[in-house]
């Protein structure tokens, strides 16, 4: 259901489990899960986007699943980039996850084009 769309609903609709490298489908419902209670308990203050500055999702996971929801609802839809990467052991949350949401813009132009999405997963020795 697009407009109720979550992060992390689509991933094996999209992409076939059979695709995933070294087998890491079998873990995404479990990780997800853990993403999605650690982004819950982040408080955001970023709006959802240039065109939309007076939304202001709650929390991370809200902004995350309002982006998402951005990408599959807009006349044409909006591409999105994901990268996953894993925290530094240095890092100051480096136990936890965080999410990063850059949209990119046509010049002279509010309506994004695209959004760089990056999932930083905690750092586990």
């Amino acid at each position: 259901d697009l407009p109720t769309l979550e992060y992390g609903q689509y991933h094996l609709i999209l992409n076939p489990p059979s695709r995933w490298p070294q087998g890491s489908a079998k873990y995404w419902h479990k990780e997800k899960g853990r993403a999605r209670v650690d982004l819950s308990t982040q408080p955001n203050t970023v709006p959802l986007s240039k065109d939309e500055p007076g939304v202001i999702p709650l929390t991370r996971c809200d902004l995350l699943d309002a982006c998402v929801r951005k990408c599959f609802n807009s006349e044409p839809p909006i591409p999105m980039k994901t990268k996953i990467i894993t925290h530094a052991a240095s890092d100051a949350y480096a136990h936890r996850h965080e999410i990063r949401l850059e949209w990119e813009y046509k010049k002279g132009s509010d309506k994004p084009t695209l959004l760089n999405l990056t999932m930083v997963c905690p750092y586990r020795s």
